[in-house]
């Protein structure tokens, strides 16, 4: 950070200095020699201080054309991929809790209004024994749900395990 703002405090002193050396070499009073001197080191002046912030302002300057052919050779597109349950419900089947969990997460990633991964990913979860996950799938689907009649049925699913747990 200092060495940014030092340089912006550079590029501001030699932008100074170029403007004044190039404004005296304009005055129709001065010697021709002292003219081009001071235009001399007035547009040596111009062109360092173009050097000092080339590094930031050449990100800066990139940046929309990188965008451009991003989008063209990367486009995005708008549609998540289909909901499968499939491999989530394959490690849930051979134990492999914590996969079928990550699997759960990338579902709700693509599509956060999908009741049944929040619902399923709190089962895994309590089979699994992991209370902290089971709340974490309670409390994003809670908030995703909050003016839906969905929240009192993930309630319930949610107080269900539980209970099945501490019997």
């Amino acid at each position: 950070m200092v060495k940014i703002s030092l340089r912006w405090l550079l590029f501001s002193l030699l932008i100074y200095c170029g403007i004044r050396l190039l404004q005296k070499a304009c005055n129709p009073d001065a010697p021709l020699f002292l003219a081009s001197i001071h235009s001399l080191f007035g547009f040596a002046s111009l062109i360092s201080a173009a050097i000092v912030v080339a590094p930031e302002m050449a990100s800066w300057i990139a940046t929309p054309f990188i965008r451009v052919i991003d989008n063209i050779y990367f486009p995005q597109t708008s549609d998540p991929p289909p909901v499968n349950y499939t491999l989530a419900h394959f490690y849930r089947e051979q134990f492999r809790y914590h996969l079928a969990l990550q699997e759960y997460n990338k579902i709700i990633s693509f599509h956060p209004f999908e009741l049944k991964a929040y619902t399923e990913g709190i089962q895994t979860a309590f089979e699994a024994n992991d209370q902290k996950s089971a709340r974490k799938f309670f409390r994003r689907g809670h908030r995703k749900f909050s003016r839906s009649p969905n929240r009192i049925l993930l309630k319930k699913i949610f107080d269900d395990c539980s209970h099945q747990k501490l019997i």
